[in-house]
């Protein structure tokens, strides 16, 4: 899986996924091949919801309650994958052998655990 390092606070230096907020007027997969352009540079296909996970996002000393939405995808150009927007690197990784303590968010932990329940091995 394509994760990234986090550049930013929360979670500045832990391992996620490309992502980000739904603007106004988009379909969930519509944001998130947006924000997956916007973070990595590249275009993905055959998008898949794995879940919904509930989370807490701290910003600017309010914490606020945000459901995440988690999708696989394929990369269509993974050798032009490359650090954009508030990421400071990339790291191909089986997201199943990633450490709990390295994902940046709980919705993260939670992701991993569906993908071990529905058995996938990479």
């Amino acid at each position: 899986a394509l994760l990234i390092r986090r550049a930013k606070e929360p979670a500045k230096g832990k391992l996620a996924i490309p992502g980000g907020f739904v603007d106004a007027g988009e379909t969930a997969e519509e944001a998130l091949r947006r924000e997956v352009r916007e973070e990595v540079g590249v275009e993905i296909d055959g998008v898949a919801l794995l879940g919904t996970f509930v989370n807490s996002y701290p910003y600017r000393g309010v914490t606020y309650p945000v459901l995440d939405l988690s999708f696989t995808a394929r990369v269509v150009d993974p050798e032009n994958a490359r650090p954009l927007d508030a990421v400071a690197g990339l790291e191909w990784r089986d997201p199943l052998a990633v450490d709990p303590d390295e994902w940046a968010f709980p919705s993260l932990r939670a992701g991993q655990v569906v993908l071990r329940q529905r058995g996938v091995t990479r």
